[in-house]
């Protein structure tokens, strides 16, 4: 499963106010990289730059060692 098709799943883009759907999609982006163990596409990565949050990748996938 992609993470476009995981954020689908979970409609994080149907949520309508504004903070929590920022807190929703960091957070469902951070599950899915946590569950495929920051081991990424190239097509993955480029739906977790799209979504402005490759710093938090970064942050994230080095804090996991």
């Amino acid at each position: 499963m992609s993470p476009a098709r995981y954020l689908e799943e979970n409609q994080i883009d149907d949520i309508e106010d504004d903070q929590e759907f920022m807190e929703a999609e960091y957070h469902a982006v951070r599950t899915y990289c946590e569950i495929h163990g920051y081991s990424l596409t190239d097509a993955d990565m480029e739906t977790v730059r799209a979504r402005g949050l490759e710093e938090s990748f970064e942050n994230w996938k080095k804090n996991s060692v």
